[in-house]
């Protein structure tokens, strides 16, 4: 059972509030959540939404030399899990976070990978849209489905074939079972 509701004298008046309830150090911005860093003491500028967003592909180029620290990461530990005697020294529970942090990190590989497959690409897109401005021809921007269907083609290189049929049957399945769902809907609707 909470505190009990303060009455107000009448309808104009505002309602009433304890002085004993501690007021908040940090002034609310409007515009400006701050809810998720109240927690923490200390908070990296460069994080900080009130700064303004950051460049994705400055962001990139200045830490792109983890990634060779997150290479060695991954052969660390892939080495630790092959080697039978680790696995007798380890607890069961080491070995499942070890493995958790290897597959952690090489997704995050993999997105970086995409990640920048994907700019490059619209990098190339955007270079080729100005040289046809600047030959002065009327340049021709690709819609975002096409640079995506781009962008797709040029992951598509980069897989063996196995993957490609893979992550195609996956597509299919997919919007298979959205139809099947619409199907379901419009039975029901019925």
């Amino acid at each position: 059972m909470g505190q009990p509701e303060r009455k107000k004298k009448n309808k104009h008046a505002p309602s009433e509030a304890s002085c004993k309830e501690p007021q908040p150090k940090i002034r609310s911005i409007q515009g400006l959540d701050t809810s998720k860093y109240k927690e923490s003491k200390y908070g990296d500028i460069r994080f900080d939404p009130a700064f303004g967003k950051a460049n994705d592909i400055e962001v990139r180029k200045n830490y792109q030399f983890l990634d060779k620290y997150r290479h060695e990461e991954i052969k660390k530990i892939s080495g630790i899990l092959k080697d039978p005697k680790s696995a007798k020294i380890l607890k069961y529970g080491e070995l499942e976070d070890l493995d958790y942090q290897m597959k952690s990190l090489k997704s995050r590989m993999d997105s970086l990978k995409n990640k920048d497959l994907a700019m490059s690409v619209k990098r190339r897109v955007k270079n080729q849209y100005f040289d046809e401005i600047k030959q002065g021809k009327k340049g021709h921007y690709l819609k975002r489905a096409d640079q995506q269907k781009l962008i797709q083609v040029e992951k598509f290189k980069h897989m063996k074939k196995r993957q490609v049929d893979k992550v195609i049957e996956r597509k299919r399945k997919k919007t298979l079972a959205k139809e099947y769902k619409n199907v379901e809907f419009l039975k029901n609707d019925r």
